[in-house]
């Protein structure tokens, strides 16, 4: 063979063709992603906080994904909703006249218990904590009260149907949007909303696409009642999520690097530099070494020479830079974060909880002005006399603190005796209804007797006071001395 035919028969090289095979093959570590939301990138969720009256809707949509993907934001949403005690509520009596004779006893008594049972129609145990759960994590709860054999159940419209188109004695109205009825939505309508919307219709009232609900059959509660618009009240805190799963990200990245390798697999070359092995040679040699080395470990063919490269460093970082966007979310949010991690701060904790109680203690007095209204609207209301419903700032982490200031109160003859038993979930018709059939029907006061004590009998009471007398022979001869001398009694005493 020449020399001009040694040459034409040169090994080449297809760089390019191994280029692409390194990069399907070798793990590839440290690509971090764009988080975005629904869709949204962070520009676009900035843009919708912003101007939160433009994207109504699309916040609602991100509340919802941000409810079923991160635990930080479920954790917060459950911990307001399960922060009130749904249970503890009474009725107050408003004397408006100071002529009291004018009060028959027998017509109070029996409007009394008309208005506690209308407010017990309610369910508001059950239908409070929905209530809740729209309103902090939409800002506002839309529903319709239907009446039912059983009392009355809230039928909650979707916050993104509604707009709010006045107010009716400080408590919003609302208008509803109609869906087609080919939409899943509107058959779950109750009959009463869909005849509303089947007058609207022959009216023309439809078509500005919403109908107005009568006030009278509707219940709106909203969070940021300073405007009309809904505006989530942790919409805020979007961009803090995000920067959590960023670092979270950048941890993991870190702690994969730390245990990678790297191989790089040496090409023998010429004098010149130049691969003595095409590819086609290199590739099931490079194939093998992929096969037996673990997922942790990369390789890669080069001419230079064989050396293993590992990206671990000794350098530590003291900063932890999740934690710190952990704890820069709860910061914005004002919500300690001890409490959600099941830490304790002692006094400091306890005045958080006391400060993210204010804000479920407004919502509940929204839910009683509306609960209040109706009642006013349905029962006949008389000039000497006015009864309330209203919630007691109870918790479930100042309950027994509560029933202890109750108690002291109800021993010093304040008439606080049916907020004592609301604190404990015994709301007016319970504990009515506890007395009477444990007083007069099983006649349980009389029956059930205490045990004879000290605290509970006195001296006078009984033939034989304090404990049995000792045998003679058990007395010791200081005792006896005593007795003899009649030293006990008081007369003989100097």
């Amino acid at each position: 063979m020449s020399e001009s035919d040694n040459k034409e028969t040169k090994t080449k090289f297809d760089f390019y063709r191994l280029k692409e095979l390194c990069k399907s093959e070798v793990l590839q570590i440290g690509e971090l992603h764009n988080h975005t939301i629904c869709g949204y990138s962070r520009e676009s969720l900035r843009r919708m906080v912003e101007k939160p009256w433009n994207h109504t809707n699309k916040l609602i949509s991100v509340m919802q994904f941000l409810y079923f993907h991160s635990g930080y934001f479920r954790k917060i949403i459950q911990y307001y909703v399960n922060l009130a005690k749904t249970e503890c509520w009474n009725i107050d009596t408003d004397i408006l006249t100071c002529n009291k004779s004018r009060i028959k006893k027998t017509k109070i008594k029996k409007d009394y218990f008309e208005y506690s049972r209308e407010v017990g129609s309610y369910d508001l145990e059950n239908e409070l904590p929905k209530i809740l759960f729209s309103v902090f994590m939409y800002d506002a709860y839309f529903g319709y009260i239907v009446e039912t054999s059983d009392g009355k159940v809230l039928f909650p419209f979707l916050p993104e149907e509604c707009v709010i188109t006045g107010y009716v004695n400080g408590i919003p109205s609302f208008a509803v949007k109609r869906v087609l009825s080919k939409n899943k939505r509107s058959k779950v309508y109750p009959d009463e909303v869909q005849k509303i919307f089947d007058a609207a219709e022959q009216t023309g009232e439809l078509k500005s696409g919403y109908v107005q609900m009568p006030f009278e059959k509707t219940i709106c509660i909203k969070y940021n009642d300073g405007f009309d618009y809904v505006y989530p009240p942790f919409a805020f805190i979007i961009k803090e999520i995000l920067d959590i799963e960023d670092f979270k990200d950048i941890e993991k990245t870190k702690a994969e690097n730390e245990v990678y390798k790297f191989l790089a697999m040496k090409i023998p070359t010429d004098a010149n530099g130049v691969p003595t092995m095409s590819e086609p040679d290199v590739t099931p040699y490079y194939e093998l070494a992929l096969s037996v080395l673990a997922r942790s470990i990369g390789a890669i063919p080069t001419p230079f020479d064989v050396k293993p490269i590992e990206f671990s460093t000794n350098t530590t970082n003291n900063i932890n830079n999740v934690k710190n966007a952990i704890d820069e979310m709860y910061s914005e949010l004002g919500v300690s974060q001890s409490l959600l991690s099941g830490a304790s701060s002692g006094s400091e904790l306890k005045t958080s909880i006391e400060v993210d109680a204010f804000e479920v203690y407004r919502i509940l007095k929204q839910v009683a002005k509306a609960v209040n209204f109706h009642c006013r609207l349905k029962l006949t209301n008389s000039n000497d006399y006015r009864f309330t419903l209203r919630y007691l700032n109870v918790t479930a982490f100042n309950q027994n603190d509560k029933l202890d200031e109750l108690l002291k109160m109800a021993q010093s003859s304040c008439p606080v005796k049916s907020e004592l038993m609301a604190v404990i979930g015994c709301n007016p018709l319970k504990m009515l209804g506890n007395a009477y059939m444990e007083n007069e029907v099983f006649d349980l006061a009389d029956s059930w007797e205490p045990m004879k004590t000290a605290y509970t009998q006195s001296a006078a009471d009984s033939e034989n006071n304090g404990r049995p007398a000792m045998d003679e022979s058990e007395i010791s001869a200081i005792t006896q001395n005593t007795h003899d001398n009649e030293g006990n009694d008081r007369d003989n005493r100097v």
